[in-house]
């Protein structure tokens, strides 16, 4: 929730910064993946330790035999670059109609309340909607919302259309 609040921050120092900080945090997080010690379940007696690599390729097979879930992996995968790009768009927009580096700040703070709306609504969506129909609706939010940054003319503005999109 305060990652874009700081990107904002990190942008009005440097214009690289948030972007090099984003990367660190995912080495970061891959390093960790990779330093999990793992227990693999023989049975009541017996628990032997499992490589990360292991585990990683019998979820991926799982994954390759689930289709629903293969796709929709794919799907988010290919979601979080698109979405990284639109909120790269955003701050391009902001500082194209003069935003501060404030303003950028205050247009993620918005966004990151817009993730916030989302997790609340979204139980009141699951009891309504298939996963199949929740997972399909998503992508055409952005289809239909990032047209809408062309409009925008303030840093405020961006803010509200990305927290929708996002």
């Amino acid at each position: 929730i305060g990652g874009p609040s700081l990107g904002g921050a990190l942008f009005g120092i440097a214009r690289g910064l948030p972007f090099i900080a984003d990367t660190v945090s995912f080495l970061a997080a891959a390093l960790a993946v990779f330093g999990v010690r793992l227990l693999e379940d023989h049975g009541p007696a017996q628990t032997g330790h499992i490589s990360a690599l292991s585990a990683i390729r019998e979820g991926l097979s799982w994954l390759w035999g689930a289709p629903f879930f293969r796709a929709s992996s794919l799907l988010y995968a290919a979601a979080n670059v698109t979405l990284g790009a639109v909120e790269l768009l955003a701050v391009l927009v902001a500082r194209h109609h003069g935003a501060s580096a404030a303003a950028i700040g205050v247009a993620f703070a918005i966004i990151g309340v817009g993730g916030l709306a989302s997790a609340a609504l979204a139980g009141l969506l699951r009891r309504r909607l298939t996963p199949f129909r929740a997972v399909l609706i998503e992508p055409w939010f952005a289809v239909a919302f990032v047209p809408l940054l062309l409009l925008c003319r303030s840093a405020l503005a961006v803010g509200i259309v990305v927290a929708v999109i996002v």
